[in-house]
């Protein structure tokens, strides 16, 4: 049976990014391993030579159990 997994990939290279996913996610990667994984998959997917803070924004959101605000916190490659 094919494993479940909590990530997702559209475009053009979302056959490459969902075998990445696949095999690297994992549901209690912490935030410097779940970046690498997010890392890895640009990297196999988009047309361009190095990955770079300005080609890439990453954002962490989270929201609070009770009052349900959302939170946000930005990543550097």
């Amino acid at each position: 049976m094919t494993p479940v997994v909590q990530a997702a990939s559209v475009g053009s290279g979302q056959q490459a990014a969902r075998a990445i996913l696949r095999t690297e996610y994992k549901e209690e990667l912490d935030m410097f391993e779940a970046k690498n994984v997010a890392r890895k998959v640009l990297e196999k997917t988009m047309d361009c030579v190095n990955l770079t803070s300005e080609k890439i924004e990453m954002l962490y959101l989270s929201r609070e159990p009770i009052s349900g605000n959302l939170s946000t916190e930005h990543i550097t490659l």
